[in-house]
């Protein structure tokens, strides 16, 4: 079973919230899309801490009602406490988009086997892509099939066998993604410190 990377999942997710971004009153700035897509790791996080294994958490019925309650709290919590509300008015979109993010990480593994409907059904979900391409000019596509492959979960197969939650090169491109916000937040700080100073 292969294992999708953190940088892929922080970016697939990333691009998912870029599109929703667009739909709505106000925008998010790039750096918080970044920093919301981060919570689509904590399925591996949370799984691998749990069990070791990719569930529960890989299902999108887990996920789902568990993000549900969370939300729902937060909504409670933040309704009754007017002060947050008017301190943090975008707050339930944040969480929103949060966990949009963190739903998007069982379907990135798909190209992995993925307990998607667990405790509902206990079978494997993989999507199989092949596509043959024909060297010519213009190239051609000879052979292209979509599907599923649905068999039984290994319950057993542990995130030690599959391989490194974190690869040199998901470490490689959030330190470049990463450094110009870094800077950003670095410059907006020292400009707030010098702005106290000059008080």
């Amino acid at each position: 079973m292969k294992m999708t990377t953190i940088f892929f999942h922080v970016m697939g997710a990333s691009l998912v919230l870029l599109v929703l971004n667009r739909f709505q009153d106000f925008k998010l700035p790039l750096e918080y899309i970044i920093l919301l897509s981060l919570t689509a790791v904590l399925p591996d996080l949370i799984d691998k801490a749990l069990t070791g294994t990719r569930f529960p958490f890989h299902s999108l019925l887990v996920s789902g009602l568990f993000l549900l309650f969370l939300n729902l709290v937060a909504w409670y919590y933040i309704n009754s406490n007017p002060d947050i509300k008017s301190r943090y008015p975008n707050i339930l979109s944040y969480l929103l988009f949060a966990s949009i993010a963190f739903l998007t990480h069982p379907i990135l593994d798909l190209e992995g086997q993925v307990p998607l409907f667990y405790p509902l059904d206990t079978r494997g979900y993989q999507l199989n892509f092949d596509i043959v391409i024909v060297q010519s000019i213009p190239p051609q596509i000879s052979n292209f099939s979509l599907g599923f492959l649905i068999e039984k979960f290994d319950y057993d197969l542990t995130y030690d066998q599959e391989g490194a939650l974190i690869s040199t090169i998901d470490v490689l491109l959030a330190f470049l993604i990463g450094l110009p916000f870094v800077v950003k937040g670095l410059q907006k700080s020292y400009k707030v410190l010098r702005s106290l100073d000059n008080d």
